[in-house]
């Protein structure tokens, strides 16, 4: 077998490349969908800008600062945007169209785009309301209606 010098050399690689890998949700993954088990919603806050994330974060985005504070938010916030969906994940057509709303959750500065269970607009005041059994993922949460 030669030696490859260079990877322009490289023209076809055949035969397989066995990849093993796990995704997990990280250590503000795991604290935010251990919370949505328990019908609450948490946030992470930066100690230097005091942005506050959420789903929290281990560092913040704007000054790379480590983010090691959660707590809790409110379970209500703003639909900033609001759609009307048609398809599936996986692209299957819906038999009845369904709503989501992009909501900016109260005492945070981040939004989560969630069900909505009624007909919303831009600024209507919403309320998260969670499944009765919940497994801790996003599902738990069935979605938002009016406040």
């Amino acid at each position: 077998m030669k030696k490859v010098e260079k990877n322009t050399e490289i023209k076809i690689w055949k035969g397989e490349i066995s990849v093993y890998y796990i995704y997990t949700s990280g250590v503000a993954g795991e604290k935010f969908f251990q919370s949505l088990k328990e019908g609450k919603l948490i946030a992470s806050k930066c100690p230097e800008c005091g942005k506050r994330y959420i789903p929290p974060r281990i560092y913040c985005e704007e000054c790379l600062c480590d983010i090691e504070d959660y707590f809790e938010v409110p379970k209500s916030g703003i639909v900033e945007s609001w759609s009307e969906v048609y398809l599936t994940s996986d692209e299957n057509y819906l038999e009845k169209p369904s709503l989501i709303a992009l909501v900016k959750i109260d005492g945070t500065d981040g939004k989560l785009i969630l069900n909505a269970l009624e007909g919303v607009e831009i600024g209507d005041r919403v309320e998260i309301v969670f499944e009765e059994k919940r497994v801790g993922s996003m599902r738990d949460i069935k979605g938002v209606r009016k406040i």
